[in-house]
């Protein structure tokens, strides 16, 4: 009885909760991202305070903005629910990778691509994608129109 007096109700909307919810998972996630990144690099003679003040500056410098969840990144990190929650995440971003590698067509091919799918591909890629020339272009035209008439 004590207790509910001395701390107040918020009746707050569910969505309120929800969408801030999202915005701390969303941050949280991010800066988790950035932690592992810090302990894979591996450098010798680092602490764990260390790879974590690395990790907040490596969020900042990626999202313009200081994690100011870290409260809840203690509490969480530890949880074997988001532990496999997270890596879920990475194998979807795995299958994801892979299946876009899948589908990139080889540079040799001479599909006639739009500018659009052509900006998408070559950010995609780790190198440039060198576009076939005008002379390559025909002979595959041409190679093209062969098969189709014999077929």
């Amino acid at each position: 009885m004590r207790m509910s007096r001395s701390i107040p109700e918020h009746n707050r909307p569910l969505n309120s909760v929800k969408y801030r919810w999202q915005a701390i998972q969303r941050a949280t996630n991010k800066f988790h991202g950035c932690f592992k990144q810090v302990t894979q690099a591996n450098q010798s003679g680092t602490t764990n305070s260390d790879q974590l003040t690395a990790a907040l500056k490596l969020y900042h410098a990626l999202e313009k903005k200081t994690y100011t969840h870290l409260q809840c990144y203690h509490v969480l990190s530890p949880s074997p629910k988001w532990i496999s929650y997270c890596e879920q995440l990475e194998q979807k971003k795995s299958k994801l990778l892979s299946d876009s590698k899948k589908l990139d067509p080889p540079s040799d091919v001479s599909v006639p691509q739009s500018k659009a799918a052509s900006d998408a591909t070559a950010t995609n890629a780790r190198e440039p994608i060198r576009p076939i020339g005008n002379k390559k272009a025909k002979e595959a035209r041409t190679e093209e129109l062969k098969d189709t008439k014999w077929k």
